[in-house]
């Protein structure tokens, strides 16, 4: 789901920036990719999820497509059962998002550390990690 919210954010960005984001949500995470693309008028939100449905837009017929995406994510979604939803505004951008249930706790698999004295981990303490995706891609580390 999120290979597609990008790949497209990417694709209809011309200029500007995509901003993939999480927000802790009650029991569940919010994965959102904002960008600063064309946008979508609001009366076409609900067609970007029918198969082979492209909205006709003069920037959006440059960029190639089948239009199955984002009708394959909203079918995985369902199946997961994790929502998703978008919001947009034309000529400023889009956001389109994931909900994702937070696991259970008492399920989780606790690993054991291995006792074999320094671990790289602890030489990534306090490593700050940046990705900025606008027309190249950045890394800070």
């Amino acid at each position: 789901m999120l290979q597609n919210f990008i790949s497209n954010a990417i694709r209809y960005t011309q200029k500007g920036k995509i901003l993939l984001g999480c927000r802790h949500t009650g029991n569940s995470i919010r994965i959102e990719v904002w960008d600063t693309g064309v946008g979508i008028p609001e009366d076409k939100l609900s067609e970007v999820f029918e198969e082979f449905r492209r909205i006709n837009n003069p920037k959006h017929s440059k960029v190639e497509g089948l239009g199955l995406g984002l009708a394959i994510t909203e079918r995985i979604a369902h199946i997961l059962e994790h929502p998703i939803s978008v919001r947009s505004w034309p000529g400023k951008g889009t956001v389109f998002s994931v909900n994702v249930p937070l696991g259970e706790t008492s399920k989780a698999i606790k690993q054991q550390p291995e006792n074999r004295g320094w671990t790289r981990s602890k030489g990534l303490e306090g490593l700050m990690c940046w990705l900025w995706i606008t027309s190249q891609v950045f890394w800070k580390a």
